[in-house]
């Protein structure tokens, strides 16, 4: 079983790291070092196993370990954090989210496919998300 998350050095001090982490059955398998990452999602496909979370505020995926930046600078500034990942036949999704209002918070929802940011968006926050086949169903 994968568990992903981050780990914090230095707990109950004011200088800490946020320290994205993956535990395959209670133990660490791997874990960014002084970043400030944060791991949102993880997924298994045969015998990879992918995540996405942002360091220093970038959005990133990871493959196995290996982390690969993501674009996620729109034309209008704003930047998409990515909260969920699928793999369907080989293909690598993730819906991400853009705040574009505070107050009231308005978000729009954002995906890329295979590290690609596809010209797709819809109002809402995008956090959970399926893939079937080339179908995608969100839920926001």
């Amino acid at each position: 079983m994968y568990i992903a998350g981050h780990t914090t050095s230095a707990p109950g001090v004011m200088d800490y790291y946020e320290n994205a982490t993956i535990w395959k059955n209670g133990t660490i398998i791997f874990q960014e070092e002084q970043t400030n990452s944060v791991i949102n999602d993880i997924c298994s496909s045969g015998s990879d196993v992918y995540a996405v979370g942002h360091i220093n505020g970038s959005a990133f995926l990871w493959k196995n370990g290996k982390s690969v930046s993501l674009p996620n600078e729109l034309n209008d500034g704003k930047l998409i954090y990515p909260n969920a990942v699928a793999v369907s036949n080989g293909d690598c999704y993730i819906m991400g989210t853009a705040m574009y209002k505070s107050y009231p918070a308005e978000y729009k929802m954002f995906l890329w496919k295979n590290q690609e940011l596809l010209d797709f968006s819809l109002d809402g926050s995008g956090l959970c998300f399926a893939v079937k086949g080339d179908d995608v169903y969100c839920l926001f």
